[in-house]
This record gives structure tokens, C-alpha cells and sequence, in this order.
């Protein structure tokens, strides 16, 4: 990566973050790990969202298709949050696809700590 790209990906981030409220950094979480870019991810992730998105770097970082159906909504507990947010991704068989996001607040901004996602095949099965 190039010293231009990396000053990109920093200023992108911090512009980001200084509107830091928890669905701005929810959709730029979701979109920074569609988009291939685990670096911006990083950023701003802690604990198990952290780790999961080194473990999509080391093996690539892969891109993929998904796009934000509707808007991402929060639920702000003080210096926690929980947010929900649905993407429609291109996988076959899968429906809409909704996450929970768990963001804490580090300072004055918000990291997404860990993050989950329903079963849209067990819902399936029940029907």
C-alpha cells in the first residue's frame, strides 16, 4: 500500500470518527469489510469484532457484494450501544441478512467490540 493510500485510508478514518456516533461507524464497519478494506476496519474495531476482522485479513480481506437495506439503528446505553443493521448480500439462498453490532465507546468515539448475525436458514427450516 502506497504512502498516498494509507494517508487516504487515515484521513477517511478520522473524518469518520469525528462525527462518531454509533450507526456512522456502524455502516462504515459494514462497509470497509464489504469493500475489502480490513485495514479501515481495524480502526475502528476492539476485542472479538477485532480479531474476527484480522482473521478476514490474514486470509485476504476479500471483497463481496452487499448492500444496507433501510438504516442502521441504535440503541445507546450509555458508554455501550447495540445496533442493528440488515444487508442484502449476493449468496445463494440466503435471504436479507441482520446484525447485531455491539459498539463501546472509547473516549469520544465508538468501536464495534463484537457483532453477530441471525440464521436466516434456521428460519427457513421452521417454515
Amino acid at each position: 500500500m502506497s504512502f498516498k493510500n494509507i494517508a487516504i485510508t487515515v484521513l477517511s478514518v478520522l473524518v469518520m470518527l469525528s462525527c462518531s456516533k454509533p450507526e456512522v461507524v456502524t455502516e462504515s464497519f459494514v462497509k470497509a469489510m464489504a469493500t475489502g478494506k480490513c485495514d479501515e476496519a481495524l480502526l475502528i474495531s476492539k476485542g472479538q469484532a477485532k480479531d474476527a476482522v484480522q482473521g478476514a485479513k490474514d486470509a485476504g480481506c476479500e471483497t463481496y457484494q452487499s448492500e444496507i437495506i433501510g438504516k442502521v439503528t441504535c440503541e445507546i446505553t450509555g458508554d455501550l450501544a447495540v445496533c442493528s443493521c440488515t444487508e442484502k448480500r449476493e449468496l445463494p439462498g440466503l435471504k436479507d441478512i441482520t446484525f447485531t453490532y455491539n459498539l463501546e465507546k472509547e473516549g469520544t468515539d465508538w468501536k464495534i467490540s463484537s457483532y453477530t448475525k441471525d440464521n436466516p436458514l434456521a428460519e427457513s427450516l421452521e417454515e
